[in-house]
């Protein structure tokens, strides 16, 4: 499986591939309802190089306040597509 990135929002669109080393899926997830435990961490071949338009994320300490305790219920945004086409 490949991934294939683009940055949007510009004339310039530029594109990249990705080789997938392995995809994890949620071990609740359940492909009939679409939405519950739809999440998965996908573990690239190769590190994504940085760039001015590509950069790491920093996620929060699991000692920060911020992190969410065990059993709380969060609300996480992301993006994709829910039919094909």
């Amino acid at each position: 499986m490949d991934i294939v990135g683009r940055i949007l929002g510009n004339d310039d669109l530029r594109q990249w591939e990705m080789n997938v080393d392995s995809i994890f899926l949620h071990s609740d997830f359940v492909s009939k309802s679409p939405y519950s435990d739809d999440l998965a961490l996908i573990k690239l071949s190769h590190p994504v190089p940085n760039s001015t338009t590509v950069q790491p994320i920093t996620l929060p300490s699991t000692t920060s306040s911020k992190f969410p305790s065990l059993g709380q219920l969060c609300v996480t945004k992301g993006w994709g597509c829910t039919e094909l086409g």
